[in-house]
């Protein structure tokens, strides 16, 4: 009965840490990505040129830079909205079994722990993301370039608010949209919601989001700390994910080892001595 408890933990073991091994080092973890949707401004060799969250940032900084616009937050704010709405299209960034299969586990138990929420794994796994993710790798980018900025969750769609010209301004990576006044001013999700015209101007096209960004009772505004997602649960799935980053090469490498020890302390004294 040990031996065979030894054999099956060794060939699970070492199996599942294999599978993590291929799926953190090919691209055969990448998540799958979609096709970018009529009206997107998706640029496909941006996905070759940042292929890793670090050539995202220096991307970032390049065009801030050539766009001397370091010294005006909503100039900054245009630049780093451009690149994102052109790097990725729209669908859910979710683990496969090949990129982290303990979260691919957890998420049968509930499909939260299979959200992507990293932006390093965001920006090398593909190109599509979900509106919480694009708006949360948006806010990302803006505290890197030196303005406050939060994650706002409304009822049933997510989106972020830069700090400047002492009010907050409200970006839109998923759908692409700046909502601007008649005075050509990037509107708060507040301003917005309550400009009936300017709200079917922007969002009348999208349906049901109108009534979504119209109603505030269920808003969440997350700023604290820095570089927060827009609910508590989503912080500790957060730094779940990367803890199961390590656990996902760890715990199979454990039960593997186990599995060998155990094959090996089966064996009969008579047989270890010789």
């Amino acid at each position: 009965m040990k031996r065979i408890l030894g054999c099956t933990l060794a060939v699970c073991g070492w199996l599942i840490f294999a599978v993590a091994v291929i799926g953190h080092f090919s691209s055969l973890g990448d998540y799958p990505s979609v096709a970018a949707r009529g009206w997107e401004k998706f640029d496909r060799s941006l996905v070759s040129e940042c292929r890793s969250w670090t050539a995202l940032q220096r991307e970032a900084r390049r065009r801030v830079v050539s766009m001397n616009a370091q010294g005006d937050a909503e100039e900054v704010m245009l630049t780093l909205f451009g690149l994102v709405t052109e790097r990725f299209t729209h669908h859910a960034a979710r683990h496969t079994f090949l990129s982290n299969w303990l979260l691919v586990t957890f998420g049968a138990v509930h499909p939260g722990f299979a959200h992507i929420r990293s932006p390093e794994i965001m920006v090398q796994r593909g190109h599509a993301l979900l509106c919480d993710q694009s708006s949360y790798l948006l806010l990302r980018l803006a505290l890197e370039n030196g303005i406050w900025a939060r994650h706002v969750g409304l009822d049933g769609h997510v989106v972020m608010e830069a700090w400047y010209d002492d009010d907050w301004h409200m970006y839109d990576p998923d759908l692409e949209i700046m909502p601007r006044n008649l005075g050509g001013d990037v509107l708060s999700v507040e301003e917005l919601a309550r400009t009936p015209d300017l709200l079917q101007k922007y969002y009348g096209n999208f349906a049901s989001m109108v009534d979504i960004v119209g109603s505030r009772k269920n808003n969440t505004y997350m700023s604290y700390p820095a570089a927060a997602w827009f609910e508590w649960k989503s912080n500790v799935l957060y730094w779940f994910e990367k803890l199961a980053e390590c656990l996902k090469f760890a715990l199979p490498l454990l039960v593997g080892c186990v599995g060998v020890w155990l094959l090996f302390h089966s064996a009969p004294i008579s047989r270890r001595g010789e």
